[in-house]
């Protein structure tokens, strides 16, 4: 089922005959009645375009609502669960820190990349503010960039380097 067969429901539901027909599917009933009294090129149209919606199926000659449809619409049109370092972060914003080391290291290494180049040196201020917009604790995170050997730290603490290799 594509993520357009929606489209093809809402139109269903904004003709009054497929409307008609289809509510008597839903509730279990004979759509015969309806249908008999509808024009036989009107009776066409109606049975097609239920059967295109993917919702109603011809079984045998009877139309019928197919089970599980409406799941699936519902599934085809979810947006994609993230994955990976992705359900940590909203866009370039880190929303949570994984309890993961492996995956904490790999959304560590990302931050690093993307705010400092190899070799860079700045300092605590400039840091910060590179890191502010990953986080608004930016100490938790250049702390944890220096616990994971991402970021050095001068003995005086006046200069932050990102090693070259990482």
């Amino acid at each position: 089922m594509s993520a357009l067969d929606w489209r093809r429901l809402v139109a269903v539901l904004a003709s009054q005959d497929q409307r008609t027909v289809f509510a008597h599917l839903l509730l279990g009933q004979d759509p015969g009645p309806a249908l008999g009294e509808m024009k036989p090129k009107t009776r066409g149209k109606v049975r097609a375009a239920l059967l295109a919606s993917g919702v109603v199926e011809d079984d045998d000659g009877v139309l019928t609502v197919r089970d599980g449809a409406f799941k699936e619409m519902l599934a085809a049109s979810a947006p994609p669960r993230p994955e990976g370092i992705e359900r940590f972060r909203n866009g370039r914003r880190i929303v949570q820190f994984p309890a993961s080391p492996a995956e904490r290291r790999e959304l560590l290494e990302w931050v690093a990349s993307e705010a400092l180049e190899p070799g860079e040196q700045l300092d605590e201020r400039g840091v910060n503010e590179r890191l502010g917009e990953f986080h608004p604790d930016t100490a938790l995170v250049r702390r944890y960039l220096v616990d994971h050997d991402l970021l050095r730290r001068s003995p005086d603490g006046s200069v932050y380097v990102r090693d070259a290799a990482n």
